[in-house]
């Protein structure tokens, strides 16, 4: 990250990019780090490119401060969902193994209804 504690714009660029996460074209990013900051569009595009004409005040940094952190203590919940689904598949493919095919379709109907809860969550981060 580029952001120094005497540069509030570099350090609003980083949170506005971690807060329109990669999936997705830009203006879809732009448009994510907007509603997740609380900022209007054209607000939210300028601080992503980092425009000198910005000026960021302590309340506005201080609250995007606290919304990446809270993301960031989120990610760590998505990483663990992500490890427990694939591991869900692992498991379906063992039970098909042994001959418990019903089984099996059970797990591998809970992983895909996780999986699209997690996508439509915000999914592709």
């Amino acid at each position: 990250m580029s952001s120094t504690a005497h540069d509030p714009i570099s350090e609003m660029q980083d949170l506005v990019r971690l807060a329109a996460g990669e999936a997705g074209s830009i203006k879809e990013r732009i448009s994510r780090a907007a509603r997740r900051l609380d900022l209007k569009f054209s607000r939210a595009r300028d601080l992503y490119y980092a425009d000198r004409r910005c000026r960021v005040g302590a309340d506005e940094l201080e609250r995007a401060r606290h919304t990446a952190a809270a993301m960031r203590g989120t990610s760590d919940e998505f990483e663990e969902l992500a490890t427990l689904l694939s591991r869900m598949e692992l498991l379906a493919a063992r039970l098909d193994e042994k001959g418990l095919g019903d089984m099996a379709h059970q797990v591998r109907r809970a992983q895909a209804t996780s999986r699209r809860a997690l996508a439509a969550s915000d999914g592709a981060r």
